[in-house]
């Protein structure tokens, strides 16, 4: 189906595709009509993607309450493009709640002039064995609320933002779900002017800041990035067990107002280049089982009470 030139489309639910590879679904949502209307598709329920692709393009609008990728076939939701009529006019898609990697392989990429606008998000769904990609290049993703983002059985990053990619969230779980499989963030390849970026802003929300929740969880940043938690930053010291581990590469920098590394679960940060950066506002404590790294000498800080 594809939806243009200011087309609206309204309905309770939808399911696209039947799953098992049986029949692929294919939705296009894509531009605006010459008085610069934008192409619409509102599903007021649930809305579960299987086997197919579903693209929202050139400032064109997608909202949902529920929206499920990659339940019952392998799924790939596209974001990009802003209006042609009004380059300041992303792409949207907003939803409640976003789970990606239901059932199945699902990817959600967020592009050039996208933007995912969400209450809550999760990467991966491991009660159902889903999983689940994120991948942010030159687009934004706001939410709201939490972010969860679960281990997914086999290597590989979970969430990439590259570029000039931004995601903003209200808390962070990384490693959201026990597996032996660790979580995965990486975050790189910006500017100068312009690094990727990662910001929690727990300090607006009851939320949190968790590397190393109930499964393990490893952020990366390497070649200008930039990831910024407005309250506490917790790496490890989860009680669910989780461990977690950051690594700042080359020209990158974590901040946090508070930091807490170790405790509960083991904890790590690693600064492996002279140009990696850690600052934190207010208190930094190492607890046991925590350790911040100066390039490979492994150098730790005073533990703090």
């Amino acid at each position: 189906m594809i939806i243009r030139e200011g087309s609206t489309v309204r309905a309770n639910n939808l399911r696209l595709g039947s799953g098992a590879g049986a029949n692929e679904g294919r939705l296009t949502v894509e531009g605006e009509d010459i008085d610069g209307v934008q192409s619409d598709i509102t599903i007021s329920n649930t809305a579960s993607l299987g086997d197919g692709e579903m693209k929202v393009l050139d400032g064109a609008h997608a909202n949902f309450l529920d929206l499920n990728i990659g339940e019952g076939g392998q799924t790939q939701v596209e974001v990009s493009g802003a209006s042609f009529l009004d380059p300041n006019l992303p792409a949207r898609l907003n939803a409640d709640k976003i789970r990606v990697g239901m059932e199945d392989f699902a990817t959600l990429i967020v592009q050039t002039g996208g933007l995912v606008d969400c209450n809550e998000l999760s990467i991966t769904s491991l009660a159902t064995s889903g999983i689940g990609r994120l991948v942010v290049i030159d687009g934004i993703v706001d939410i709201d609320s939490m972010m969860r983002v679960s281990g997914d059985f086999q290597a590989g990053e979970s969430v990439i933002i590259e570029n000039q990619g931004t995601v903003s969230t209200g808390a962070l779980r990384l490693g959201d779900e026990s597996t032996s499989d660790a979580a995965e963030i990486v975050v790189r390849n910006g500017t100068q002017a312009a690094a990727a970026a990662l910001l929690v802003l727990n300090g607006n929300s009851a939320g949190e800041c968790q590397i190393g929740a109930d499964g393990p969880g490893i952020l990366r940043l390497e070649n200008f990035a930039t990831v910024a938690v407005t309250g506490a930053a917790r790496i490890g010291g989860s009680a669910g067990g989780g461990e977690g581990l950051v690594e700042i590469i080359a020209d990158s920098a974590f901040n946090a107002d508070d930091l807490f590394v170790g405790g509960a679960s083991p904890g790590t940060i690693k600064l492996l280049t002279d140009t990696s950066r850690l600052n934190v506002g207010t208190s930094a404590i190492v607890n046991a089982g925590g350790r911040i790294e100066l390039k490979e000498s492994a150098h730790s800080l005073a533990r703090a009470s």
